[in-house]
């Protein structure tokens, strides 16, 4: 394709019906970001609509981090293998800017402000400390990273200490009862911790935001008073701006969005390790179980184009990145909203092919779980032996009730056919004790299953009733402290069995990521093997263990514990070759 006139310092994008407009939309941030002008091509309403889209999804990246953006259109004659066209020609510039964050290319993960030419930068936000406070999942981790990546690019400095934070931000979950209870708390303390010294304030800025958020909106500013912003999952590019109004306006701000427009993925992000990435390929859940209160918070499954999440994992791994974990609430199904079918095993051979070191994946459902995807337990050389895959409960009768969608028998078969395909792997799983009309013999059914397995690890849980669920309704006469014998009697099973599976890696050699310094002896590093498990090891002489966070060293395990290994290192950094 050539074109009859030509703007060498502008930044031009041509777009046709099948371009994807999330992948068009980053390109323009980062265009922009860099202070060019965009010019945008489409030929056809296909390709107008697509760019269209781009424009509109790109200022939603671009506006949280305080660049507002103009459109002009115009026609534009154009030359098509010796054919006259008229072209639609969009012309993007910065309309105004507050505080620049650094392009999404080599460095994505730590976005710091730009500066007008002579003019220093001043936001809002400028000289203001934050701290964010995470509760719940990785997604809402990944959030969280995603905050701090907005407001450092806008001026504001992370602290981890609330006493020293400016702005206080709460990513909630509300998967269990427990969870509402810790953020009341600790939003209602706030009101007894002084302000930090030095601070411009009068008052600290708090915010709640996550699946609290979504479910109770309004609900939170009227029973919390002092709380100033409460948004929900769906805006989380909004946070910004309604921080600003909270600084500027006062009052209570409130945006709970009953959707996303886009799947949020180009917000900058300031990661917490260098050398490791969440990396999102689906949000929301539609399996709808009878307990669970997910699928009312963080809506319907919305799957991320395939080419955005290779383009975002080359992105990565050209900045060093050696661990990406896919996040989505049920990472199995992704792409059958985009392609009428899953297509999960697709996006673990593209990762892959990117080059990565080591990839993990969270959360996995049993029904969804394919032969073809455990298949690549056994031939993807970046795939690292370790799965999460949540039973619930070891009773038909209970899973039905649950609406898992999947029998104890088909479960037993997925778990042979992952040790068939790889026998070392190391499973952990989810059990919830006393689900409303649990029976003695149900209970059994649990127990028996978990000693069959020998998971590495279980992450067990007493029932937390979830206004809003079936299950809420469901008549429960157990007696609480049956449940809580049962749980008791669950726990010690899972310690032994997890601790008979670390014994077999007594005497072996592992690779282990290096994280940083141990949090109990500051001289031992800490990092994971392939198989998950945290893995201790006196640093080498004249090494400071935190300065080896990212290298790959060859541990020989000669102690295991039932939730750590530990050991010599037998091989130095960056040694180690796969897993």
């Amino acid at each position: 394709m050539s074109t009859s006139e030509q703007k060498p310092d502008v930044g031009c994008l041509k777009v046709s019906s099948k371009s994807s407009p999330a992948s068009v939309a980053g390109a323009i941030a980062g265009m922009v970001k860099d202070g060019v002008s965009v010019e945008i091509q489409a030929v056809g309403a296909g390709a107008v609509n697509q760019a269209v889209k781009a424009i509109a999804i790109s200022r939603g990246f671009l506006s949280p981090i305080g660049i507002e953006i103009a459109c002009v259109p115009s026609f534009a004659d154009i030359v098509i293998d010796g054919e006259y066209r008229t072209a639609i020609r969009f012309t993007v510039d910065p309309r105004y800017t507050r505080g620049v964050a650094q392009p999404l290319g080599d460095d994505a993960h730590r976005p710091v402000p730009r500066f007008a030419e002579n003019e220093p930068m001043h936001t809002p936000f400028t000289n203001l400390t934050f701290c964010i406070r995470t509760f719940g999942c990785q997604m809402n981790k990944h959030d969280s990273e995603r905050i701090a990546g907005m407001l450092e690019g806008m001026g504001a400095l992370q602290v981890d200490a609330i006493e020293d934070a400016d702005i206080v931000a709460f990513m909630t979950c509300c998967v269990r009862e427990a969870a509402d209870t810790r953020l009341y708390g600790q939003v209602a303390s706030l009101k007894n911790v002084p302000l930090r010294a030095g601070t411009p304030l009068s008052k600290r800025i708090v915010a709640v935001g996550g699946c609290i958020g979504q479910r109770d909106g309004e609900k939170l500013v009227d029973e919390l008073k002092h709380l100033d912003v409460v948004f929900g999952t769906h805006n989380l590019g909004s946070l910004p701006r309604l921080l600003e109004a909270a600084l500027e306006e006062g009052g209570h701000q409130v945006e709970v969005l009953d959707a996303a427009s886009s799947f949020p993925t180009e917000l900058p992000t300031a990661r917490e390790h260098e050398w490791a990435a969440w990396l999102p390929i689906t949000i929301g859940c539609n399996n709808f179980c009878s307990y669970c209160i997910v699928p009312y918070v963080r809506g319907r499954e919305k799957s991320r184009p395939l080419e955005d999440i290779v383009s975002e994992a080359e992105r990565y791994v050209a900045a060093g990145v050696k661990e990406i974990t896919l996040l989505g609430q049920n990472v199995n199904s992704y792409g059958r909203d985009l392609y009428g079918s899953p297509r999960f095993a697709q996006v673990l051979d593209a990762l892959d092919a990117t080059g990565i070191e080591r990839l993990r994946f969270s959360t996995s459902h049993p029904k969804d779980l394919t032969d073809e995807v455990i298949a690549k337990f056994g031939s993807l050389r970046s795939l690292m032996p370790a799965l999460h895959l949540p039973v619930q409960s070891g009773s038909d009768a209970v899973l039905a009730a649950m609406n898992r969608r999947y029998t104890r028998e088909h479960y037993r078969g997925l778990i042979a056919k992952l040790r068939d395909a790889c026998p070392d792997i190391a499973l952990s799983t989810d059990i919830i004790v006393g689900f409303p009309g649990e029976t003695a013999k149900d209970f059994e059914d649990t127990y028996r299953l978990l000693d069959e397995v020998g998971y590495h690890q279980v992450f067990t849980f007493i029932y937390s009733k979830r206004e809003g669920t079936p299950a809420a309704s469901m008549d429960d006469d157990t007696p609480r402290e049956v449940i809580q014998q049962r749980f008791d009697r669950l726990v010690d099973l899972v310690q032994q069995r997890a601790f008979e599976a670390n014994q077999r890696d007594l005497g072996s050699t592992v690779d282990v990521l290096v994280e940083g310094a141990s949090k109990r002896d500051e001289r031992l590093l800490a990092g994971k093997s392939p198989k998950n498990q945290t893995v201790h090891a006196p640093a080498p002489a004249g090494v400071r263990a935190e300065d080896l966070a990212g290298s790959t060293v060859r541990v020989r395990v000669d102690e295991a514990k039932t939730w750590y290994l530990a050991g010599e290192i037998v091989d130095g950094p960056d040694a180690a070759d796969g897993r």
